[in-house]
């Protein structure tokens, strides 16, 4: 099955912790995964961007809106100490430890 998807990603660079948007593009055995635009300063920002870029792709390729091929971006969860960034309600084991709040695939 042919399926698209976005992630909000945590990078390391020499600057300190930043953002980035990828595109994931599935289609039997092969697979393509690119960074899109800039890096971002916060999880929020580079989910927002993220979602604008899969709802333009998804309009622009006319699938239906429950079509299971795209997978917009989730939002990115942050526990530092006891802080939660972007989603609250949702403690995480560890601390400093990123997660995408949805279960990864198998």
């Amino acid at each position: 099955m042919h399926t698209i998807e976005y992630c909000i990603k945590p990078a390391s660079r020499p600057e300190g912790l930043k953002f980035i948007v990828t595109r994931c593009e599935t289609e039997g055995d092969a697979v393509a995964i690119v960074q899109l635009g800039d890096d971002y300063d916060t999880a929020e920002a580079a989910f927002e961007a993220g979602t604008i870029d899969c709802q333009t792709e998804h309009e622009a390729l006319g699938w239906p809106a429950d079509d299971e091929r795209i997978i917009y971006p989730k939002p990115l969860v942050m526990q530092t100490g006891e802080q939660l960034a972007f989603v609250a309600g949702v403690k995480l084991p560890e601390k400093d430890h990123w997660r995408i709040d949805r279960p990864l695939r198998g």
